[in-house]
């Protein structure tokens, strides 16, 4: 129960944070090709 409420909290804001630079440098290089 303890590993669950470790894991829990932190397990899904990582994902969406590293998620979010990927998506955020596809982005930015998809602007620096299309300049």
């Amino acid at each position: 129960y303890q590993v669950q409420l470790e894991q829990g909290p932190f397990a899904r804001p990582t994902a969406e944070f590293l998620w979010m630079i990927i998506f955020g440098a596809s982005w930015l290089m998809a602007c620096a090709f299309s300049f």
